[in-house]
């Protein structure tokens, strides 16, 4: 062998540059490889049944078949009771780990907490960075309080700066799990950021929520979903010095108990995610005031209700002066939201939807759009209701598209529904949307008007650089593609022409020296 593979560095630079996939291989070719491609492989191995792999075969089985969530071919589950000795390789290969997914069912619980049990209480992944964790029983009561708080402490280890931790539908095991959940956060210095959920959020949790928000001084983003979610949550959040982006879903309809006067200060927050009901998102937003706050997501998961607006804390331009971006899902907007949308001057992305009465309750009027793009100057994106697949009767027409040109000069990128109503019989001179580059159309039907459809786009927006039409079903998907094909082939036409015009206007001037 020759002496350049002797020196530690230069053998960890060239696995470190070779396809992941060679690891093995070169593990086998020699021992100057063995030791840290080994650590390599491990270090980026991310499923805890290949952990389980290294007990002796008598307490796993494995279980072949195809899993549609994970694509593996394999499940590996715990069987038996473990000895001290059986742990020593799984042990030696888990402490090389640093991204792990794993599922906690009934089926491997018990091999953690043997692990427990003969690690002495020492955390079982201590290099682990980031942690996925899918929770869930079969049936009730498979898992105490205590127990819950051994497998915390042996999978949540110091080195962590992310974790996943998912409580799925059925018997999450959330009431025993979540108060020493977020006990255990509390021990970890290195915590970036956290995402939990759970379908209810437990009371005996609360305490120990609060005080991990109010001593986690590097968290920088976290995302908590579950019904009941407390409102006394923001007002720890607010205590967390450096906090980037925040998440919260599932808080309730009534009133905090102790609602603060004033609302509590994120100084540095920068991206905010609401969801739950229209109640509990107004009493939420109330209780907030983020100078640097850019962006707003509002999603309405229980009672689409639309006779209060929850929007009114927004028109204090104190409390959010820095919002550009604006996001609703499954909120559809009432008139009152809307006057209040429109207050927003710094706006430049807004999605949003509709909720009319009537027998047009699916319909854009017209000065809707119209009042939208003549208060929204800034506006750089714009996607109305799901910006594609509608039918017609919510198509934005041929007027509106030119009003936005008229009124939104720094609009970028526009999803809409249409149907190109107007397209085919419009003539008149239409005002340009220059800086329009990219534009989604719904499902449209063209009706042998390809031509005059594809001369009013090219009119409309002259610097198209991305078009495409998107229908809601899929079966339609490459239909309605193929119908708009001629569509952009015309304007391609008309682009190039212009371009011939250019160039033999350039080829002119040269030669007469104008240029």
């Amino acid at each position: 062998m020759h002496r350049f593979w002797t020196v530690p560095e230069l053998v960890d630079y060239a696995l470190e540059e070779a396809d992941p996939l060679a690891w093995p291989v070169m593990a086998r070719v020699c021992q100057s490889f063995w030791a840290p491609a080994s650590q390599l492989i491990w270090c980026h191995q991310r499923r805890f049944s290949n952990l389980l792999r290294l007990l002796p075969e008598e307490h796993r089985n494995v279980d072949r078949g195809f899993n549609y969530e994970t694509g593996c071919l394999e499940y590996v589950d715990f069987i038996g009771d473990l000895q001290a000795a059986d742990c020593t390789r799984l042990r030696q290969y888990a402490s090389f780990v640093k991204y792990l997914e794993m599922r906690l069912d009934q089926t491997n619980y018990k091999a953690l907490l043997q692990l427990h049990m003969h690690l002495n209480g020492e955390v079982l992944l201590p290099r682990l960075h980031k942690l996925e964790v899918e929770i869930s029983f079969s049936e009730p009561g498979l898992i105490s309080v205590q127990e819950s708080r051994h497998i915390v402490d042996l999978l949540l280890g110091p080195s962590l700066t992310e974790i996943g931790w998912q409580h799925k539908e059925g018997w999450e095991a959330s009431d025993e799990m979540a108060p020493a959940f977020f006990t255990r956060l509390q021990a970890l210095p290195q915590l970036l950021y956290l995402r939990w959920e759970a379908t209810t959020f437990p009371e005996s949790a609360e305490e120990s929520l609060h005080s991990f928000l109010s001593t986690a001084p590097h968290l920088d983003g976290f995302e908590l979903s579950a019904r009941d979610l407390p409102h006394a949550t923001i007002r720890s959040a607010s205590e967390v010095p450096d906090l980037r982006t925040a998440s919260f879903s599932g808080f309730p309809n009534a009133e905090p108990s102790d609602p603060s006067p004033l609302p509590f200060p994120f100084p540095y927050l920068e991206e905010l995610r609401f969801s739950g009901t229209r109640a509990g998102l107004d009493v939420a937003l109330r209780q907030i005031s983020a100078p640097q706050l850019g962006s707003l997501t509002i999603a309405i998961r229980l009672g689409n209700v639309t006779s209060n607006n929850i929007l009114g804390a927004l028109e204090d331009s104190q409390r959010f002066p820095a919002l550009t971006t604006l996001v609703f899902h499954n909120y559809r907007l009432s008139p009152g939201d809307l006057d209040t949308v429109v207050t927003l001057k710094n706006l430049k992305v807004l999605r949003l939807h509709l909720c009319w009465t009537g027998p047009t309750s699916t319909f854009w009027p017209a000065w809707v759009v119209r009042k939208l793009a003549q208060s929204l100057h800034e506006l750089e994106v714009l996607v109305l209701g799901d910006g594609c697949g509608f039918p017609a009767d919510v198509a934005i027409s041929l007027p509106e598209l030119e009003c936005l040109a008229k009124h939104c000069p720094k609009l970028e990128r526009l999803f809409v529904a249409t149907d190109a109503r107007g397209m085919d019989t419009f003539d008149q001179p239409l005002v340009p949307h220059p800086t329009l580059w990219k534009v989604g159309l719904g499902h449209s039907e063209i009706d042998q008007h390809e031509t005059e459809i594809g001369r009013v786009i090219y009119q409309l927006w002259p610097n198209l650089a991305e078009e495409f039409v998107i229908s809601k079903a899929l079966d339609d998907l490459t239909a309605a593609k193929s119908a708009w094909v001629p569509v952009w082939e015309e304007v391609a036409r008309l682009r190039s022409i212009d371009l011939e015009a250019i160039t033999s206007y350039l080829i002119v001037a040269d030669r007469e020296g104008a240029i």
